[in-house]
């Protein structure tokens, strides 16, 4: 009899990992904040321009055939148009990445920066000012 008790805690074991073990783990979809949204677009668009010309933009015209939106350029958190630091080339890596575009005020003692690593940082206002900005750039 040991054998069966044993065989049902086994068949008992093996149902419950049927049905717990293959249930599909939940996704859960969350909204990025537009800000970072629109400098992650942003980035996407510099660096196809970088790709496609062999050289990195210099100007906001050089941006809006891509991205085709002008709301493209402005920060929802305060109104402002992002700064962009032109003239970076995507194709030469720098470690640590450099600041690309940011907002110019944020909200709430933070802003949204865009790096040559093509990622989206929302920075305090002292992590800020010792970001790693292009030679000649100081921040405003």
């Amino acid at each position: 009899m040991p054998k069966r008790a044993e065989l049902r805690f086994l068949l008992f074991g093996l149902s419950l990992f049927v049905v717990c073990g293959c249930s599909s783990p939940k996704v859960v979809e969350t909204q990025l904040p537009i800000a970072q949204e629109r400098l992650l677009k942003l980035g996407q668009a510099y660096g196809q321009y970088c790709t496609q010309h062999k050289k990195p933009p210099a100007k906001p015209a050089d941006l809006k055939a891509i991205l085709g939106d002008a709301d493209a350029f402005i920060s929802p958190d305060d109104g402002q148009p992002f700064h962009i630091c032109w003239g970076i080339d995507f194709g030469k890596p720098a470690n640590p990445p450099l600041v690309v575009a940011y907002e110019k005020n944020g909200r709430d003692g933070r802003r949204y920066v865009l790096t040559t690593a093509r990622n989206v940082l929302h920075m305090v206002e002292p992590e800020f000012r010792t970001a790693n900005f292009p030679p000649g750039h100081h921040p405003q």
